[in-house]
């Protein structure tokens, strides 16, 4: 906490809570959702705006899939640290940044920048706005025999000025570690998570007979076809 002195001269107490609240009100658009990620650094786009870069030469950059394969194979444990710091690094990841990517409506499975059997999609691989594929060796360990690996660019937004720059990419929801994995970034999902009790969470009865949160949304894996766990 932050001990201030006001006019008065008597002493009053600001807590983060507080500073919080300030901010927001000198700027509302500060860690909404759906408002671009804030950079450390300017990007490297080729073109200045928005296409990827290049190397110095003027080629393309090695593929990300050689730089992988480059590295050695070995398992390195750790009498530290534990997977759960692994999962709730993950967790409070997903607490502060959600990328949307480009989607086809009339793909069920989304935009594919790389077709099922691994072959480049000519039709739309010169789109570098949206797809940005990773190409694969012929002799790659794993994926031997594509010649790439999906990848579809994120979103893009403007900036909180609306000032034309180069592009900018979204963050779906909150900026804050505020647990809007959890309890949702908006009111419209809020609202759904919720019985509308005592700020209480819907929740339904797990394998075990404990309560798990409700599944709002079901998905199915397309790996193994079973239901997934939707969160925000």
């Amino acid at each position: 906490m932050i001990v201030l002195s006001i006019n008065s001269g008597t002493p009053c107490i600001l807590s983060k809570l507080n500073l919080n609240w300030l901010l927001y009100r000198q700027q509302p658009l500060y860690g909404q959702a759906m408002t671009p990620f804030q950079r450390l650094r300017p990007p490297h786009y080729y073109d200045g705006v928005m296409w990827p870069r290049v190397a110095f030469d003027g080629g393309p950059l090695a593929s990300a899939r050689d730089i992988s394969n480059g590295f050695p194979n070995r398992e390195s444990p750790n009498g530290q640290f534990t997977a759960l710091l692994m999962a709730f690094g993950q967790f409070l990841d997903h607490d502060v940044a959600f990328t949307p990517m480009h989607g086809d409506e009339n793909l069920p499975n989304g935009m594919s920048c790389c077709s099922e059997n691994g072959t480049l999609n000519n039709e739309i691989f010169d789109k570098p706005s949206v797809c940005f594929p990773i190409k694969v060796r012929p002799d790659d360990p794993v994926h031997g025999g594509r010649q790439c690996m999906n990848l579809v660019r994120s979103l893009t937004t403007p900036r909180l000025d609306c000032y034309p720059s180069y592009a900018e990419q979204m963050n779906q929801i909150t900026h804050w570690i505020d647990a809007s994995s959890i309890y949702g970034s908006s009111d419209e999902v809020a609202k759904t998570l919720r019985t509308g009790s005592k700020g209480l969470l819907k929740v339904q009865q797990g394998e075990l007979g404990h309560p798990v949160r409700l599944h709002v949304v079901t998905i199915t894996s397309r790996l193994v076809g079973s239901p997934c766990i939707w969160s925000q």
